[in-house]
């Protein structure tokens, strides 16, 4: 395995930072393909859960301990309307997975905590940025009305993986400009439904009307 490669050229391995993950279809429940909902969890939530159980026996068994880095997302702190129902319910999971390993594991001094980052250009937000008013969408829903920069995310990766975070377990840090401190939703408007439903032709961006 990796961890494997890892922990024999190193010695050992004292951090993960498990990132990887797909948004998934964007369709109503009932017309979500089976197969795109088990692609999706094997991905975002059993992806994950190898990475710390690889790692994670590791930093347990040569007793000096590590810090495991699980990148979810604020998706997974409360629903989103008409956002990808799959990846929403994956990030809710990292989250639980993070906190049930920290209080295992923080004993013998192997830290777990998440990254919950919001909106930040990547391979996977690309395409939804380049649908018209979907970036207007973000702006508007983030109290610093803006998209965050990639830059931004190596301070608090930083102190999760480092002694600056050496009292810190079992934490959801949440990087996002504000769009996560607000009450209530902000839904698309008419333009973004029809754009990803035309940047996305192969059924993953269909709009869902409330009562059907």
């Amino acid at each position: 395995s990796a961890a494997r490669a890892v922990a024999q050229q190193a010695g050992q391995i004292d951090i993960l930072v498990n990132n990887a993950g797909i948004s998934g279809a964007n369709a109503p429940l009932w017309e979500y393909p089976t197969d795109e909902w088990r692609r999706v969890i094997e991905i975002n939530l059993n992806g994950v859960w190898y990475g710390c159980q690889e790692a994670g026996v590791r930093m347990l068994a040569d007793g000096k301990g590590g810090s495991i880095i699980n990148v979810s997302s604020i998706m997974g702190l409360g629903g989103a309307a008409d956002h990808p129902v799959a990846y929403q319910t994956t990030k809710f999971a990292v989250n639980g997975l993070t906190k049930n390993l920290a209080c295992s594991w923080a004993d013998r001094g192997v830290r777990v905590n998440a990254l919950l980052p919001g909106y930040f250009p990547s391979e996977m937000t690309g395409p939804f940025f380049a649908v018209p008013g979907y970036v207007d969408y973000v702006e508007e829903a983030t109290a610093m009305n803006r998209v965050g920069e990639l830059e931004e995310l190596s301070g608090p990766l930083l102190l999760l993986a480092s002694e600056a975070g050496s009292y810190m377990t079992g934490h959801t840090l949440v990087v996002d400009g504000g769009y996560s401190a607000s009450i209530g939703g902000v839904r698309f408007e008419d333009r973004t439904y029809d754009g990803m439903h035309a940047a996305f032709p192969d059924g993953r961006a269909q709009r869902i009307f409330p009562g059907k």
